[in-house]
């Protein structure tokens, strides 16, 4: 029982170390005019359009802006996925 005990109380520590690093990590994307910067704990950080993009179609800038941010956020979850994945050695992670 002290052994179950010490492994959770380790595994609660890797859990905070990697959320930790989750939390400084940074993914962005720049597509096009459009660039997005999320941390590894999926918070929207920067955020940015050019002005020559701004004078285009609104569904263009909308089309682009939708790309940058899924693919900031999307590199942040499998950033994260990969770090708990690790810990649980592959076993599934919920929310990811």
């Amino acid at each position: 029982m002290f052994d179950l005990l010490k492994m959770a109380g380790k595994i609660q520590g890797q859990v905070k170390e990697i959320k930790s690093e989750l939390e400084k990590a940074r993914f962005s994307s720049d597509v096009d005019g459009v660039k997005c910067v999320v941390s590894g704990d999926l918070e929207l950080k920067e955020f940015s359009i050019s002005p020559e993009l701004l004078q285009k179609m609104p569904s263009e800038v909308e089309n682009r802006v939708s790309r940058a941010v899924q693919d900031a956020f999307g590199d942040a979850k499998k950033e994260a996925l990969s770090k708990f994945k690790k810990l649980t050695g592959g076993f599934p992670v919920p929310g990811f």
